[in-house]
């Protein structure tokens, strides 16, 4: 095409020079809204990986974390049931009953319980392995023993009782030579490597590191051909090269060559034990930015035919870029709310809510800041806790709450009965230390409280009678007598326990365990300490109790439940406990111990007598 000097020569020099302008302000956005959208496409695909990594590292400790937590219980009790002189019988029907309990409440996967405790072989499942059969020289055996004293994750091993591939987590015991484990089965975990690498074009892959660099678990594709066993010595290859440079670190991502190809890697921590690792091929990653590179070209050429238009429409493309930006950094928040308070103008600013109708409600108001949290609370806080939280957001006091801290959080339950954290965080402060800025932030924690309400109740109750197990009865007794809170003392035991498990069975043995409980807690008030101590042991303790007076009325109202016990199994025999009363009265200054010591040597008397038998302690000694 001929170009037209005619028109050329009859446009005006300002024209030209507008025209000029124009388009070098066009390039000139153009260019920076290229390199933005350059930068922000190579962090996302950054991203992507180390996403991916966290994202399996994730499922893979959503899925460890039932089981570590279930080994935790079991390797505590265990170790409680052989401190309190359990016997192996006993041991071996606690892990056959847990085996059964935790595949019928959790899943199949979880298919034995079993452990070498005090030298011997048991399993939840009954199986007796051979006489060549050597615990102590066995993978999972050898991993958690070295773990010393850690709940740890064990790589995969053939199992010897069904001949499959398995894995398992467990605890050593705390006389550091008896062990505990839970056998997993390895599907699930490569379930998750291979939903790792769905999707994703190019040479890639996913696997699983244990704790010595070894592949537990891995799946990938190689030159598009997806599944487990694709090139699997080319990826252990590349994790030797990958270690060979530096150990594989939580949070961590490297940049290798194999082969003559690029790779990009990431690794994330497993509860940290083991690693996540992610591995991709950047030029199938980093496609996508050279067709930026060509696409802007392209862009560039047609801008200097269409100056003024492009210009335009590369602003609204800017724009657009950075709104995608900012709705990309604000999806990783986690608080429903967040607002910056300003003290000393008593002034706020809304920097993100979640909540819309607490944002519709506060729009337009010009409310200081003290009675803008005043409405957000009195409309998002349950009636129960509201009173706290005022007290929690009162600004007057605030500056004196945080002198030595940068941050401050209370939990509550919101107006949908959702457990929340508050938080304020000290964004700045005078010359003087004195608070000027605040950060008031809300987070939803309901999933959190529940799982921690669920762990704390396992951890204290004692799981055949429900009551307090021996830990959390002895703190919750100490504290009382620390806060000066005296009160009645009593211990137990069933009489000839152990003949009742010789004559009737281990059966018969625990519905005594479970009737006596319940008589203590039906004898018991709601704020007395009622705990089984271990074995054919139990304990009470009634606050401000002080004279055997009152004692008795609490001993007489358990002994006539004891007299109505009837358990079949028994054949018409009855139960007895010879039971032991001393007293800590608010002038005394012994230890817990020392009350101890005194109720065990008055239940030493009872035993001498054939029926029910309470001795007391008179401030002296034993006095029946």
């Amino acid at each position: 095409m001929k170009l037209n000097t005619h028109y050329l020569k009859r446009i005006s020099p300002k024209l030209l020079i507008a025209f000029l302008v124009a388009v070098t302000c066009t390039v000139v956005l153009l260019l920076q809204n290229f390199f933005a959208l350059y930068n922000v496409t190579r962090d996302d695909i950054l991203r992507m990986g180390e996403t991916r990594a966290i994202q399996a590292a994730e499922e893979y400790a959503e899925y460890f974390q039932t089981s570590l937590d279930a080994m935790d219980l079991v390797a505590y009790t265990v170790d409680d049931m052989m401190q309190g002189g359990a016997s192996n019988t006993m041991l071996e029907l606690y892990l056959v009953s847990e085996t059964e309990r935790y595949k019928a409440a959790i899943s199949e996967e979880y298919n034995a319980i079993y452990g070498v405790l005090r030298g011997k072989y048991m399993d939840g499942t009954g199986w007796l392995p051979g006489e060549d059969y050597t615990p102590t020289g066995r993978l999972w055996y050898k991993t958690i023993k070295k773990g010393g004293g850690r709940t740890v994750l064990v790589a995969p091993y053939v199992d010897a009782e069904s001949g499959t591939i398995m894995m398992s987590v467990g605890k050593l015991l705390s006389d550091g030579e008896s062990v505990v484990s839970m056998d997993l089965t390895i599907e699930r975990l490569r379930e998750i490597t291979r939903s790792s690498v769905e999707g994703y074009p190019g040479d890639n892959y996913s696997l699983v590191l244990d704790s010595d660099g070894r592949i537990v678990s891995f799946a990938g594709n190689h030159n598009g051909n997806g599944g487990d066993e694709a090139d699997g010595q080319t990826v252990a290859a590349m994790i030797n090269d990958l270690t060979a440079i530096a150990p594989i670190e939580d949070s961590r991502s490297y940049e290798i060559t194999f082969e003559g190809k690029d790779y990009l890697v990431y690794a994330e921590s497993i509860n940290d034990q083991w690693h996540a690792v992610s591995i991709m091929d950047e030029d199938t990653v980093f496609t996508s930015l050279r067709e930026i590179e060509a696409l802007s070209l392209v862009v560039m050429i047609v801008v200097l035919l269409l100056a003024f238009f492009l210009f335009f429409e590369m602003s609204k493309r800017q724009i657009r870029t950075q709104d995608l930006n900012t709705q990309l950094q604000s999806v990783a928040g986690i608080y429903t709310c967040l607002h910056i308070v300003d003290l000393p103008t008593d002034t706020y600013a809304e920097i993100r809510s979640n909540t819309e109708d607490v944002s519709r409600m506060l729009q337009g108001r010009n409310e200081r800041a003290k009675d803008t949290m005043r409405i957000m609370l009195n409309y998002l806080t349950d009636p129960d806790s509201r009173n706290e939280m005022l007290e929690f957001a009162d600004f007057d006091t605030l500056d004196e709450r945080m002198k030595d801290t940068d941050t401050i959080t209370v939990e509550f339950k919101n107006n949908k009965g959702r457990w929340c954290r508050g938080r304020f965080v000290v964004v700045e402060r005078g010359l003087s230390g004195k608070l000027k800025k605040v950060l008031w932030m809300v987070e939803d924690i309901h999933s959190e409280k529940q799982k921690r309400e669920r762990l704390q109740y396992l951890s204290e109750t004692d799981l055949m009678t429900g009551i307090n197990n021996r830990g959390s009865g002895e703190a919750k007794i100490r504290k009382y007598l620390l806060k000066g809170e005296g009160g009645m003392f009593i211990l137990l035991d069933a009489d000839k326990f152990k003949s009742i498990n010789d004559e009737y069975g281990h059966e018969a043995g625990d519905k005594v365990l479970i009737e006596i409980a319940s008589c203590l807690r039906r004898s018991f008030r709601d704020n007395d300490v009622v705990m089984r101590l271990g074995g054919d042991e139990f304990a009470a303790f009634a606050p401000l109790v002080y004279h055997r007076e009152a004692g008795e009325i609490i001993l007489e109202r358990f002994m006539e439940k004891i007299r109505k016990i009837d358990i079949p199994d028994l054949m018409g025999r009855p139960v007895t406990v010879s039971v032991g009363v001393a007293f800590y009265r608010p002038s005394d200054r012994f230890s817990f111990e020392e009350l101890y010591r005194r109720a065990d040597r008055c239940t030493y008397l009872s035993k001498k007598h054939q029926e029910s038998y309470v001795t007391y302690y008179n401030g002296e000694g034993p006095e029946e």
